[in-house]
């Protein structure tokens, strides 16, 4: 009898376990796949039109007074994607500008449009602007959102530069993001979620968004924790003036994320916008000295403690973590640091962050 209820018992054990399981293998998941580029060897593979590679500048270049592009081979990724980031570091001269196109392929046969990810500096009058929206995507701000999942990249540079001087392309950072990955795509490209944070809490000076002009101070949280990270590598620079530089008018916004990111590098700071699944992908980067910014967006009640009750996207400065693993912060939408430098719940902070893509700026001295 006793032998009986231990064999049910151990099957009723053994089902619920596979219930959890099929539960657990059915949602959707998030991962991240990557493509850098930088250097001679990184560039030369890709196509050049009235370019070349200035070994002086390690950089694509254009002379001055001419117009031209750099096109990329094409990439097969490690895993089929339906979104695309793409940022770069570069320097125009007074008047060039850059524009930056991504495509996609499922064969590397049959390829998308062009859609055009950002023009920098802004839109220049009388411009046509590039393909935003078709049959197989959109850009949704600043990113590539596409209808069906796709397995091949290719990105495009066209370079303009003024009589004055030159433009330099110094280098890209492209990520590619299946937001329905299964399960076991997830356990094979995400990092353990539980890993031990480091004790760390660095001295990024605080600055708060609420301090500008009334008129952007609820659309200038990118700027402002932009900013500060800069004030923390010695960048003196106010939240208003790298607002300005970033601002989208197309799009009306100062949070375009390759706008701030190019932004910095103006400034002498080298960037990328990366994707992440957990903290545990920018732990180290925090211990060895480097705050990072996080995009955000949660429901009511999902993040207690933030000033704002609920956002579809809200960027802070994660500055390290406490012996107990949760997360120290500079919250820009807080009115001064007493307020402002704040500990968040691992989870929560996670949740928000993770759900919205994992997004994050990086930024380091040249």
């Amino acid at each position: 009898m006793i032998k009986a209820v231990i064999i049910v018992l151990g099957f009723v054990v053994i089902m619920s376990a596979l219930v959890a399981l099929k539960l657990e293998t059915s949602k959707d998941f998030i991962i991240h796949g990557r493509v850098a580029i930088s250097g001679e060897e990184g560039w030369r593979e890709g196509q050049f039109e009235n370019t070349h590679f200035d070994s002086s500048s390690k950089a694509v270049t254009v002379l001055s007074g001419s117009k031209g592009a750099y096109i990329s081979k094409p990439f097969k990724t490690e895993f089929p994607f339906n979104e695309v980031v793409l940022t770069w570091n570069c320097q125009l001269s007074e008047g060039g500008y850059l524009t930056a196109s991504v495509r996609a392929s499922k064969d590397n046969q049959a390829w998308t449009s062009w859609y055009e990810i950002a023009r920098w500096p802004g839109l220049k009058s009388g411009r046509e602007v590039g393909v935003k929206r078709d049959q197989d995507g959109y850009i949704n701000e600043d990113y590539l959102v596409l209808s069906q999942k796709h397995k091949y990249i290719q990105f495009r540079f066209e370079l303009e530069s003024s009589d004055t001087g030159k433009t330099h392309l110094e280098s890209t950072y492209l990520i590619y993001t299946d937001t329905r990955a299964n399960y076991f795509a997830f356990r094979r490209h995400s990092p353990s979620a539980d890993l031990r944070l480091p004790e760390v809490n660095l001295e990024v000076p605080y600055l708060s968004q609420q301090r500008l002009p009334d008129s952007i101070s609820g659309k200038t949280c990118s700027p402002t924790s932009l900013t500060m990270v800069m004030n923390f590598h010695g960048v003196k620079v106010s939240p208003l003036e790298v607002a300005g530089k970033c601002y989208d008018a197309p799009n009306d916004i100062y949070g375009n994320w390759p706008f701030n990111i190019t932004v910095a590098r103006s400034y002498g700071l080298t960037y990328w916008v990366d994707r992440h699944n957990s903290f545990g992908e920018i732990a180290k980067e925090l211990q060895e000295g480097f705050p990072v910014v996080l995009s955000i967006a949660f429901r009511e009640g999902e993040l207690k403690g933030s000033p704002v009750s609920q956002t579809d996207g809200h960027l802070i400065v994660v500055r390290g973590f406490t012996p107990d693993g949760n997360v120290i912060c500079n919250d820009p939408a807080f009115h001064n640091s007493a307020e402002g430098v704040i500990i968040y719940d691992r989870n929560e902070l996670e949740k928000a962050w993770t759900g919205h893509h994992g997004v994050a700026y990086h930024l380091r001295p040249f």
